[in-house]
């Protein structure tokens, strides 16, 4: 059944249904919409007593099959509130599509539409849309009190979309964001995912940290906050550094969670020696605490092991040497495995981070890496034959005394 057909059965049983939420903003931006989410006066009983093949998937919400994508037909909503700890809201159906766009998230997402593409803008979304301002349909405390994780979804857009938050959002979040903390991990993990594989995710980590929603997400990046680099490799300190290697990954989830964590071991570690400055084994240290933030998320375990392993080896590459036998390179490629791909790109990254001269010799010494890879890899049976002949000359981990001094 395509949505024509729907708006059909709906007029013929004089039920109200609009386009809402995140496929009108779509639409207005010219971006493309995977969803289609509707809104309607009709009830999930009437709804079902249609000839449209709806199943009810929450509460107040169907979904209907349709060659156009997964459509979510909402009965309006006057109010919505999540309890302590919940998935699941206290919802207060509405009356009038007015009174289900006064009480959504952002004026961005309170716009409808008709099937004549005629606009519904009672909150100013369109303006806010053109200004590219983050703000709320109503008193922002009041919205975040709501459903505190409208606050992460702030940064979600900000992500996404490239805006910026109204400054009183901004006031809102920062005296709110301790609200964060009665919110399930899952919920929470979905927004991180979002923001941080988003085309502005630096400019989001920001407003993280500005507002200190980030104390209550990752408390750890506080500490490299204005840490200083002063070494032969890098002219900025530790967070804004870690900005930049955000900055230079592709968007892909687990390098872009990597690329976040791979120094937040570096306040551990500081070392000053003959007045110089060291991190040693602050990869190690590093890796500590992604284990912990990945089960503080409660991420799958399939996402931790890989996070985890991009954190502990990024600094691997910088160790090679065209003295490598061919066996060490191979023993490299077989232990990165399935990560070998991400964890060259997040060795680029923090490459390009590092001051101008050692970026130059480093990004070559990678290109040589890469391209015996390469080369290598086309005669794997070969190579798997002559690990068991040479010696290995890979970096081994430190013994757990050689990390006893380091704070965690």
């Amino acid at each position: 059944m395509d949505i024509e057909q729907i708006f059909k059965v709906f007029k013929c049983h004089n039920k109200e249904l609009y386009y809402v939420g995140g496929y009108v903003r779509d639409f207005i931006m010219k971006r493309p919409a995977k969803d289609i989410d509707m809104a309607t006066d009709a009830t999930v009983e009437e709804i079902n007593n249609m000839d449209i093949n709806s199943r009810v998937i929450g509460f107040a919400t169907v979904t209907v099959p349709s060659a156009s994508g997964s459509i979510e037909i909402t009965t309006y909503r006057k109010k919505e509130e999540y309890e302590k700890g919940s998935r699941i809201p206290h919802v207060i159906l509405g009356n009038s599509i007015f009174e289900d766009l006064h009480r959504r998230d952002f004026t961005i997402n309170a716009i409808a539409m008709t099937r004549k593409y005629k606009l519904i803008d009672p909150c100013n979304g369109i303006k806010d849309i053109k200004r590219k301002v983050i703000n709320t349909p109503d008193n922002p405390f009041i919205t975040f009190k709501e459903d505190p994780l409208r606050m992460l979804r702030a940064a979600r857009f900000i992500s996404e979309l490239g805006f910026y938050p109204h400054p009183r959002v901004v006031k809102a979040c920062e005296e709110l964001k301790e609200e964060i903390m009665a919110l399930p991990a899952e919920r929470l993990l979905i927004e991180m995912d979002r923001i941080l594989t988003g085309k502005n995710a630096v400019r989001a980590l920001k407003f993280l940290v500005e507002t200190e929603l980030m104390r209550y997400l990752i408390p750890e990046i506080y500490s490299i906050i204005d840490l200083h680099q002063n070494t032969e490799y890098h002219c900025k300190d530790a967070w804004n550094h870690t900005l930049d290697v955000i900055n230079s990954t592709p968007a892909i989830k687990n390098l872009r969670w990597a690329a976040l964590l791979h120094d937040i071991g570096k306040a551990s570690t500081l070392t000053i020696k003959n007045g110089e400055i060291h991190f040693y084994y602050h990869e190690v240290v590093s890796a500590k605490i992604a284990e912990k933030v990945c089960d503080s998320f409660k991420m799958s375990n399939a996402d931790k092991k890989e996070i985890v392993f991009l954190v502990r080896n990024h600094m691997k590459t910088n160790l090679y040497s065209s003295k490598w036998k061919n066996s060490t390179v191979w023993r490299f490629v077989k232990e990165a495995g399935e990560y070998l791909d991400n964890l060259l790109l997040l060795s680029q990254a923090d490459i390009t981070s590092h001051n101008k001269s050692k970026a130059s010799e480093s990004l070559t010494n990678l290109a040589a890496l890469e391209k015996r890879i390469k080369s290598l890899k086309k005669d794997t049976k070969k190579n798997m034959r002559i690990i068991d002949r040479e010696t290995c000359l890979l970096y081994t981990s430190p013994s757990p005394r050689d990390l006893s001094t380091y704070r965690m």
